[in-house]
């Protein structure tokens, strides 16, 4: 032995980063399940942006990147509402409302997916015959190939930004997360400053993001492995989907995620409805674009939409009047060309009974929240609010589902995000679905038409 010569410390520490990362992928499934295992199913926190008035042209739900959470879609989510999308975002499982969620506070993409799938089947069910499509950026863009080649049933369409694994000075990172996890694999250290870095050259948007009390930056080795064996597993799963139509986008200004990655990966895409983007973008796009040029989100924005409405109208898109329309009008003119069928759904058999019981002698509106949730608060409020005007006329139920009683009953009630308001016609049968923080307009009116079709 003493005739070989002791290899350089980053030598070393490069080759052990590999080793890790080999060992990690082998191993992923074990070290995603063990965290499974410990955490209960639990419906996902869920932000909602959708005009009061009129049917939704198209749905779109979000997943977020890497350190951020659910209000990174505000300005996009609030944009594409006024145009008569329904927006939904979701918060990735140990990143946004999770952090305050005992067991729910670590990252687990195998819990993240299944969320994901709650959160599209409640959308789908509060927005009968509406076209739904998936949207995520960077880990989310990952996040949402990943779910579109599960469940492509649940989907008319996903929209991937910024997806890919490899990423500039990832071997500087790798060499980091080594070390960490030499010192202890659970022990959390703050990546911020060199994510956020690569990111943005705009010191607003790092002051808004790193202030953030939901934006979530320390990250223990571990999970970090566990992010880059996901990240990894992004070409074998877009081979996977052979049917359903997928729009890649890439900002050519990225810092974080090497552009030509992206397109390698779109061309391993199976669909032969696909379609790559490029636009002048740092690295994102969707999320927090209040902080993007004016010009540049318009025009990004705008892209994106046009490829939304080809799958929403099809061959009818020639019609310039309905183009025009989307670029000019607010909702309630979109929903005239829209389908105006409004088929409600039913309540699973098992629950008629106790469904009836909250809805005995007039409607009732039962809505389901966690204390933990960012937007209790809201809950609360829109409940007193709804009490004081409404309250002779129907029975308001609040119900805890995070509590043991109250974990029951949103299982029984297929409760598929947090929060969700189930509107309950007088003997119990479903009138409407609502997913996400509700606006009091919203909620008022769904409360309305319960009203009516119990009159009916």
């Amino acid at each position: 032995m003493s005739g070989h010569k002791k290899l350089p410390t980053i030598i070393r520490l490069s080759l052990l980063a590999s080793s890790l990362l080999a060992q990690s992928i082998i191993g992923a499934n074990t070290l995603v399940a063990s965290a499974t295992e410990q955490t209960a199913a639990v419906a996902p926190p869920c932000k909602t942006w959708i005009k009061p008035l009129g049917k939704p042209l198209a749905a779109l739900v979000c997943v977020h990147g890497l350190g951020l959470n659910s209000s990174a879609y505000e300005d996009f989510g609030l944009r594409a509402s006024r145009q008569g999308i329904a927006v939904y975002a979701l918060d990735v499982r140990g990143f946004g409302s999770w952090i305050k969620s005992k067991g729910a506070e670590n990252v687990n993409f195998d819990d993240c997916l299944n969320d994901v799938k709650l959160t599209l089947e409640a959308v789908r069910k509060s927005n009968p015959n509406v076209p739904v499509f998936l949207l995520g950026e960077s880990m989310g863009g990952a996040i949402a190939l990943r779910v579109a080649s599960l469940y492509p049933e649940l989907l008319d369409g996903v929209i991937s930004s910024v997806p890919a694994g490899e990423r500039f000075q990832q071997g500087k990172t790798d060499l980091q997360v080594a070390a960490h996890f030499l010192t202890g694999p659970r022990r959390k250290f703050n990546i911020g400053k060199t994510i956020v870095n690569q990111v943005t050259q705009n010191e607003d948007l790092k002051n808004e993001w790193t202030s953030d009390p939901l934006a979530r930056l320390d990250l223990s080795a571990k999970e970090l492995l566990q992010f880059q064996v996901f990240m990894n597993g992004n070409h074998d799963c877009v081979k996977k989907l052979v049917k359903l139509p997928v729009l890649m986008v890439q900002g050519n200004n990225d810092r974080l995620v090497k552009p030509d990655e992206s397109f390698d990966l779109f061309r391993q895409i199976a669909s032969p409805d696909k379609v790559f983007l490029a636009v002048p973008s740092e690295h994102l796009i969707f999320e927090q674009s209040q902080s993007q040029d004016p010009w540049q989100r318009e025009q990004n924005m705008r892209l994106v939409a046009i490829w939304m409405l080809t799958k929403v109208f099809g061959h009818d898109l020639h019609n310039a009047d309905i183009m025009a329309s989307f670029m000019r009008t607010p909702a309630p003119a979109l929903t005239q060309v829209a389908s105006q069928t409004k088929a409600v759904e039913s309540l699973p058999k098992e629950v008629a009974a106790e469904a009836a019981s909250f809805a005995k002698d007039k409607p009732a509106a039962l809505l389901f929240y966690t204390k933990w949730c960012e937007g209790a608060d809201h809950v609360a409020k829109l409940m007193e609010e709804a009490q004081g005007q409404w309250g002779n006329r129907v029975n308001l139920v609040t119900i805890d589902s995070d509590s043991k009683e109250g974990k029951e009953t949103a299982k029984r009630f297929a409760v598929g995000a947090i929060p969700s308001i189930y509107f309950l016609k007088t003997g119990g049968d479903l009138s409407s679905v609502m997913v996400g923080q509700a606006k009091f307009p919203n909620f008022i009116k769904q409360l309305a038409q319960a009203i009516i079709d119990s009159d009916k």
